[in-house]
């Protein structure tokens, strides 16, 4: 089961950062000078990176 919600929850992060997240041409709202574009791929890269992490800890068929 929680597999299945990492899993959904990674590709909700990759459909939403190229539809919504990401807009071209748009530099404001700033965070510490960083334009909006930037900041808003490092959170979605480390967001990926967590996932990703869960993912190896929860994946259903390891051996162990």
């Amino acid at each position: 089961m929680k597999w299945k919600v990492i899993v959904i929850l990674s590709a909700l992060v990759v459909v939403s950062s190229f539809s919504l997240i990401f807009v071209p041409h748009v530099i404001d709202p700033k965070l510490f000078s960083f334009p909006y574009i930037l900041w808003t791929g490092l959170l979605t890269t480390l967001l990926l990176v967590f996932l990703t992490y869960l993912g190896t800890k929860n994946f259903p068929y390891s051996d162990k």
